[in-house]
């Protein structure tokens, strides 16, 4: 039996939720992750983030996933920081390890970066 016009629209509509809802979830994974992320920093775990100008130590990550940094071996005051823009699944699961933190479930589940500690 042929499906119909309605049914074709129909099918599509739910797939477009369905990947709407996935979304969804995934942003609100990640939303959790990176609130317990700065929740562990704000309790004195210290976090390095490795770049190519040196390590530089995480003071918080952003709504943005913006890492607002320092350089590591000085204090931090308003004329050192530095924020890294962008979001890399790896260099975010590595700041997570390094914090003590699993992945979210979901996040693991449907994003490209599988690995868990």
């Amino acid at each position: 039996m042929p499906i119909s016009e309605n049914q074709k629209k129909l099918k599509a509509r739910r797939a477009k939720l369905a990947i709407k809802n996935r979304l969804v979830k995934i942003a609100r994974a990640l939303d959790i992750e990176r609130a317990r992320f700065n929740r562990a920093i704000a309790q004195g775990k210290q976090v390095v983030l490795k770049t190519d100008s040196g390590p530089y130590v995480v003071d918080k990550v952003d709504y943005n996933f913006d890492y607002h940094t320092h350089p590591m071996g000085t204090a931090l005051d308003q004329n050192n920081t530095q924020l890294f823009c962008g979001f890399n699944d790896k260099t975010w699961a590595d700041l997570l390890k390094q914090a003590g933190i699993r992945r979210h479930p979901t996040v693991v589940r449907y994003t490209s970066y599988k690995k868990e500690i």
